[in-house]
């Protein structure tokens, strides 16, 4: 007795050592694989041989054959089709040719006599199988596909016989056309319904089958859903998946997907209520990928080691167990679960899917995409061949903001890293021949003045030419030095040809990067100007532009285009609405132009908040300007504006944000996606008190948050200096506005700005104002630069004032772990005391990533802060 138990216990030992491997092989010429759930057992067609062999697929052992008394000879046996209860085997035997039906009782095993399928053709001769299906909910029963052996198209029709223990087939009346048919089918989820492909000839054809006690009658055949040669389909949870991985609706006949990273060709498909298995060949290796059966996204790519030969027939053996044989003498039983971890992958996908590209900018944003199969992508972290290094906001979809571009080559590496350690990458090389910095807004005249502030933040003197582009179509130049680690101003207006006209401006430099800033200032000239708003350059011109603030009614909104190209360009708008549904419209734009959309002409979109993306045929520039106040009150009482962002991304900072009973701030969100997102909004005082609200944003939709309205209500906001963390579960658009003093009814000025979508050691500003410049309309100025840190650590910055004379001043600042600070220019027993009456611009320097802006004020006459603007810095090398 303790022989055979200790026997009893190796068996077992052996069996589960067998079933903890991933990956294991017999030696057996299999033609076809099914599985048998009433036997647990495979069983293995062998036309060399002449039988069929049966496999223990959790031993991993053959086991014996289907050969014995009483059994027929099989006959070349080859296509194999059972039952869905496992016990009723139908056996395609092409020596006959026709089919053999053998029935498990009991595990006994009984057969009948082969059939032939139908007298044979005058002309054509005997008929074949090609394809096998047993009708769901009828083992007596099945679906043929027939060929003429050795006749091209050798398709013999589609038939359906009924058949019993004892007695052959008994075909159907109802025969489907020979030449051009079903080559491969499939049955739905019931026995009435029978799908086909046409896999022989170019006609591709999907065909839609009624199956009734008569027979098969073909519905329709359907082109352009499935097409390649020797391909099968299978059928699984109300959809069709072809071995060339489309996934049809066969109901609807129209295309649901093409599954991602399979072989165009070489692949087998086995879909399953839990998992939809692909077998693929990618380059010399054999993977097995699994795709969710519902969303349709990848879950396993694992590699099959030691394959040789074509694989085929690819079928489920039990519980976490496939099998699959090859055309070199092999059958495969895997264990899906335990397949080797794959690296993630990761791709660039902004703003361009090639390797290779040539900017004129200072700095580049990347976006993309990550998959692992086989566990969770923890991080993106980004480097280039220049010395520069950071870290991707997002995961699945990740956004590598604000990346230092320097002249030459820039070679830059995205690497993914998942939660086991593996590591995969993506590169692109960026060409940056110059630099070029753009505006796409600016006007002259009596009502409005332009000012354009360059700050050099170099230590030797910089060339810049600056071309207008205007509304009328015409150019104008403009070229200067600029001193090292100085500031310039352009008063437009006084530039000829440019006194009184709508425009948009490009600054290019050969050397070294410089920042470029505008300030539109306005209100009649006999009068003291009570408007302003202005805005830092973009990096360039671009195909895609995103806003997430926007509204027509109470604001008057006008989008701005400059278009520098040769050519005529095309601009599709999508206005996003809140609470709505969003509005699409196109415009043509002239070469060398700038064109003012006015979004209170459309009826769709008056009246509504809004964000907007922005989508050019050819690159160019887009800004968006806002106002409020009409007669009887005073025309364009105040206003703000920014020009747009070319990628949304998962994290958005602002360092600006001031709450109380002089101003008040919104957050606004844009989701420019077709799902809908969550955004956690992490507020940070100026004392270092952290406040978290999440807020849902709509598909293609916007969101409004008033930082002193939360839900629910956070009495640490009620009056404070507050930055603003944003994280969302996918790429979004964020901008912050913010008015004062009061509430709506008293408003009178306002200003607006994006957040930085990363935060940085190098910043540069070129706008800045204190008391009353000289040539400048009084209005006692006051700046104040920003800093927000939002790391666990204090941040030491230094920041060295660039003046349009004399020397820079440098001061250095601590600003503390998750807080921020204000830099107060303000003149005597400010920060910054020696800058009295001028004009300067900054470079920020720190010691840990911080984000930085910059808020500038001015009195209008008697109100107080009747003049704000405001500007996130531009990232520098």
């Amino acid at each position: 007795m303790q022989r055979v138990l200790a026997f009893a216990a190796a068996v077992l030992a052996a069996a589960a050592s067998a079933t903890a491997q991933p990956v294991r092989s017999l030696p057996v010429n299999a033609s076809d694989l099914v599985y048998s759930p009433l036997t647990g057992r495979l069983y293995a067609s062998v036309t060399a041989t002449n039988n069929i062999l049966v496999i223990d697929p959790v031993a991993g052992v053959v086991t014996g054959e289907l050969f014995g008394p009483g059994l027929p000879v099989f006959d070349q046996p080859n296509k194999l089709a059972i039952s869905e209860a496992g016990d009723v085997l139908y056996i395609g035997v092409d020596g006959v040719p026709g089919v053999l039906r053998l029935t498990f009782e009991g595990f006994g095993v009984s057969a009948g006599a082969p059939f032939q399928l139908g007298t044979p053709d005058p002309i054509f001769g005997v008929r074949a199988v090609e394809d096998l299906a047993v009708l769901p909910g009828n083992a007596n029963a099945f679906a043929v596909a027939r060929q003429f052996p050795n006749v091209g198209p050798g398709h013999a029709g589609v038939a359906v016989y009924d058949t019993g223990v004892f007695a052959s087939g008994v075909e159907r009346s109802n025969v489907t056309a020979i030449h051009t048919g079903s080559n491969v089918i499939a049955f739905g989820a019931t026995a009435g319904r029978l799908y086909g492909y046409n896999n022989e000839t170019t006609e591709f054809g999907f065909r839609r089958m009624d199956v009734t006690a008569s027979g098969v009658t073909v519905l329709e055949s359907t082109t352009g859903l499935i097409e390649g040669h020797n391909v099968d389909i299978e059928y699984s949870g109300g959809r069709i998946y072809a071995t060339t991985g489309r996934v049809i609706d066969p109901e609807a006949r129209t295309i649901v997907t093409t599954l991602p990273g399979l072989d165009p060709f070489d692949n087998l498909v086995e879909p399953t209520a839990s998992a939809i298995y692909y077998l693929t060949r990618i380059g010399a290796d054999w993977r097995l990928k699994s795709y969710d059966p519902v969303t349709l996204g990848g879950v396993i790519d694992g590699l099959v080691p030691g394959v040789s030969g074509t694989p085929r027939s690819l079928v489920k053996a039990g519980t976490d167990t496939l099998a699959f044989a090859t055309s070199s003498g092999q059958v495969f039983l895997l264990r899906p679960s335990l397949l080797p971890a794959t690296d993630p992958t990761i791709t660039i996908t902004g703003p361009t899917e090639v390797t290779t590209l040539m900017v004129e900018s200072s700095s580049i944003t990347l976006t993309g995409t990550t998959v692992d199969p086989t566990g969770a992508v923890v991080g993106v972290a980004w480097s280039t061949n220049r010395g520069y290094a950071g870290t991707a906001n997002g995961t699945a979809a990740w956004t590598a903001g604000d990346i230092p571009l320097l002249l030459g080559t820039n070679e830059i590496t995205v690497q993914a890293t998942d939660d086991t350690g593996q590591t995969s990458t993506d590169t692109i090389a960026v060409t940056v021949p110059a630099f070029t910095a753009f505006l796409a807004e600016g006007s002259t005249g009596t009502f409005f003045d332009y000012d354009m502030a360059l700050a050099n933040p170099s230590l030797a003197s910089v060339d810049a030419e600056i071309t207008y582009f205007t509304s009328a179509g015409a150019t104008v130049t403009q070229s200067l030095a600029l001193p090292a680690q100085s500031r310039r101003t352009i008063k437009v207006d006084e530039v000829p040809g440019l006194a009184a006209t709508a425009m948009s401006a490009s600054v290019r430099t050969t050397t070294a990067p410089i920042v470029v800033e505008r300030t539109t200032r306005w209100g009649p000239a006999a009068e003291p100007q009570y408007g302003a708003h202005g805005d830092k350059s973009t990096a360039g011109a671009a195909l895609k532009w995103y806003f997430a603030e926007g509204s027509q009614g109470f604001f008057r909104t006008f989008l701005l285009l400059a278009n520098p190209g040769d050519s005529v360009n095309t601009a599709t708008v999508d206005w996003l609405i809140e609470g709505g549904a969003p509005v699409q419209r196109v415009y043509s734009l002239p070469a060398h132009s700038r064109t003012t959309i006015n979004p209170g002409d459309d009826a769709n979109v008056a009246g509504h908040a809004f964000g907007i993306v922005v989508t050019f045929a050819q690159p160019a520039v887009a800004e968006r300007a806002m106002y409020f106040g009409m007669p009887p009150d005073v025309f364009l009482k105040a206003g703000h504006d920014s020009a747009g962002v070319t990628a949304p991304s998962p994290r958005w900072f602002f360092a600006e944000g001031a709450t109380g009973p002089f101003f008040q701030t919104f957050i606004l969100l844009a989701n420019p996606n077709p799902t809908p997102a969550t955004a956690t909004l992490r507020f940070i005082t100026q004392d270092g008190v952290e406040v978290t609200r999440t807020v849902p944003i709509g598909a293609n939709g916007r969101r409004t948050v008033d930082i002193e309205a939360l839900n629910p209500i956070a009495p640490e906001l009620a009056n404070a200096a507050v930055a603003t963390v944003v994280t969302a579960t996918q790429p979004i658009v964020a901008e912050r506005a913010q008015y004062w003093p009061g509430d709506g009814s008293q408003w009178y000025e306002a200003h607006n700005s994006f957040g930085s979508v990363s935060a940085s050691r190098r910043w540069g500003l070129a706008e800045g104002r204190v008391g009353n410049p000289t040539a400048m309309p009084p209005a006692s100025y006051q700046t104040y630069v920003l800093l927000a840190n939002p790391a666990t650590v204090p941040a030491n910055v230094t920041i060295t004032f660039l003046r349009e004379s004399g020397a820079p001043v440098v001061r250095s600042f601590t600003v503390a772990a998750g807080s921020r600070r204000n830099v107060a220019v303000a003149g005597p027993g400010s920060d910054v005391p020696e800058l009295a009456n001028e004009l300067f611009g900054a470079v920020i320097d720190a010691d840990q990533p911080i984000v930085v802006e910059r808020a500038l004020y001015g009195d209008a006459g008697t109100q107080v802060f009747g003049i704000g603007t405001n500007a996130t810095a531009t990232p520098l090398p």
